[in-house]
């Protein structure tokens, strides 16, 4: 049994280590939609949110989004990382999710999650 057992589970670790991982242009769940790469304008305002460089966020994001921005991850006072979670496309727009942990004026450990809408090249929406 213990053979079997062992067997079994190295089979299932082997079949999980050789499944390709996700490339850009493959179909995503969503009908229309392409999963893509983490858009280089995402990734520089999230830099730039994990650095807490307020100035080069706010040439990079229009104020009305920056609130919008600010909505999304409160109540997070101190973020510690952002992780990339997945892209899509739709015609020339793309969705990139992240997940922000951090802590809270109290210090309570948190997790919000957020989205940014890339056009051409710059972010031009939060969710």
């Amino acid at each position: 049994m213990a053979i079997f057992l062992a067997g079994f589970i190295a089979a299932v670790v082997g079949y999980l280590q050789v499944q390709p991982t996700p490339r850009a242009g493959l179909p995503s769940a969503a009908p229309g939609f392409l999963a893509t790469v983490e858009p280089a304008a995402a990734q520089a305002v999230v830099q730039d949110m994990i650095k807490g460089d307020a100035k080069d966020l706010a040439t990079r994001v229009k104020s009305a989004d920056l609130t919008d921005l600010q909505t999304a991850v409160n109540p997070l006072v101190d973020i510690t990382s952002i992780d990339f979670v997945s892209a899509s496309r739709l015609g020339n727009e793309e969705l990139a999710a992240y997940l922000a942990l951090g802590k809270t004026a109290q210090g309570q450990k948190l997790v919000r999650g957020f989205f940014l809408r890339v056009q051409d090249g710059a972010v031009v929406g939060v969710n």
